[in-house]
């Protein structure tokens, strides 16, 4: 008869797991399980990944969760990229957890190497026979999250703040007011203009060129004031060597415009993967079983990658 035992979190507090076998009344298998809300490490390609944890202290064990999803990042070093929905996984098929312990130190790239080692050997195993998993990924703490000269909480993250309306807010946005104009070309004062808040206001209208759409008010948008030839407005200049963006008697303009900036910036990604209804199945021995409520198996640090971020409204 299978017994089970329910794990309870307890923060801070190192996991005992107890596990009554049914071979002998009197025997009891303690582990620490000491893996909850740990850094975890990752290997794998595209949407096929294995992320895992090592322990070699006082015990030998690993939690590892294999996971293939098209929800995942191509990226290799990047759990997912969707800051906006989590992602939700059953512990099914190709998808599962295996909580293992050894007879020796389990090397770093054990679960990355394309044959598994001979050494050390697996004494216990237990894998996944149901629950959910939920990734729910963030962009990491930055001052500046998209390098344009401006600092992320003077964007308005806090609120979500998305001046042009793209889907992607100012804070990760090269270009805030969507003028085809990059944030940190327009901050630049190299011609002494009027400012506001600090940064250019060429129209002294009271709102820096970086948030005005119409950036000269000479009534075209900045985004319009190119030629179909040239559909770059920062690299569209008058006889005087001025943008014509920044031209008040410049009003020559272009309406059918298909350029749009790329808005690759460097960003680092954080991922944390709950699970709930989690259920673990002993593949040796009498089949015991552990359950958790929920259980955090860790989060997931990316590191610095160009990340092209999409609009979601273009």
């Amino acid at each position: 008869m299978l017994k089970m035992i329910t794990m309870y979190r307890y923060l801070g507090v190192l996991f005992l797991l107890v596990v009554f076998t049914s071979c002998n009344d009197g025997d009891i298998i303690v582990t620490s399980f000491d893996f909850e809300n740990q850094e975890l490490s990752v290997c794998g390609e595209g949407t096929s990944k294995v992320l895992y944890n090592i322990n070699n202290e006082n015990i030998f064990e690993t939690i590892s969760f294999t996971l293939s999803s098209s929800q995942l990042s191509n990226l290799e070093n990047v759990l997912a990229t969707n800051t906006g929905q989590p992602i939700s996984l059953q512990l099914t098929g190709s998808n599962e957890i295996i909580y293992r312990t050894y007879d020796g130190t389990v090397p770093t790239n054990y679960f990355c190497g394309v044959i598994p080692p001979s050494s050390p050997k697996v004494k216990e195993e237990f894998k996944s026979v149901g629950g959910t998993v939920v990734i729910s990924t963030i962009v990491r703490d930055e001052t500046d999250h998209d390098k344009d000269g401006i600092l992320s909480v003077d964007e308005g993250m806090s609120a979500g703040l998305d001046t042009d309306g793209d889907g992607i807010p100012d804070y990760l946005d090269i270009d805030d007011d969507g003028d085809n104009v990059k944030t940190s070309v327009e901050i630049a004062n190299a011609g002494d203009d009027p400012t506001a808040g600090g940064y250019r206001d060429t129209d002294g209208d009271g709102i820096p060129n970086y948030l005005d759409p119409d950036d000269d008010g000479d009534g075209v948008p900045s985004k319009l004031e190119v030629t179909q030839a040239n559909q770059d407005p920062a690299s569209n200049f008058n006889e005087g060597g001025i943008p014509k963006y920044l031209d008040l008697f410049s009003t020559d303009s272009f309406d059918e415009v298909d350029f749009v900036i790329e808005n690759k910036i460097p960003v680092r990604f954080r991922s944390s993967i709950d699970i709930q209804n989690l259920k673990l199945k002993n593949q040796g021995g009498d089949g015991e079983e552990i359950s958790f409520t929920t259980y955090n198996l860790g989060f997931f640090n990316s590191t610095a990658v160009e990340t092209i971020l999409q609009p979601s409204n273009p």
